[in-house]
């Protein structure tokens, strides 16, 4: 008698983002008051919880366009945290977003030009606006429409330059 034929082992499928509902709409929501705030920005998730289950803390990231980054921070110093205004805000919109959102976020503003050479091959996922779609391929709620272009999806026009 021989024993039967096992199935092969078929490995987990890897999820886009490690945050359970309705933790992800509370994060939806504080994604929407930093567009408010910085309408020329991008706001992504970043880090472990893109990865694994057991990440430490949420890692937001607003990417601002160069020229816009100069206007509102200064100049890009090295550390970052060297600059009293990018500290400020990061601090501000970090604890907000911990009230918000109940989790640990740790809210940091990218240059544009700096973040996509630091962070080249690094996954970001924009985080959604409202009830709007995750990623491209996805129906849109409000319109009914599968997504083709993510940032139209997210209400931008033209879309960031450099962010792909």
């Amino acid at each position: 008698m021989s024993l039967p034929e096992r199935e092969p082992v078929t490995p987990p499928k890897q999820r886009g983002v490690y945050i359970g509902m309705p933790a992800y709409l509370h994060l939806c929501r504080f994604a929407d008051v930093i567009r408010d705030a910085f309408p020329e920005g991008g706001v992504y998730l970043v880090g472990s919880a893109l990865a694994r289950q057991d990440w430490r803390d949420v890692d937001i990231r607003l990417m601002l366009p160069d020229a816009a980054y100069a206007r509102i921070i200064g100049p890009l110093t090295k550390p970052r945290y060297a600059n009293p205004r990018w500290r400020a805000l990061c601090v501000a919109f970090a604890a907000l977003g911990r009230d918000m959102t109940g989790l640990p976020i740790d809210f940091q503003i990218d240059q544009q030009s700096a973040a996509n050479a630091e962070e080249a091959g690094r996954p970001r996922s924009a985080i959604a606006s409202g009830n709007g779609p995750r990623c491209v391929g996805q129906i849109d709620h409000a319109t009914g429409e599968k997504v083709e272009d993510w940032w139209v999806a997210f209400g931008g026009d033209d879309g960031p330059t450099g962010c792909e």
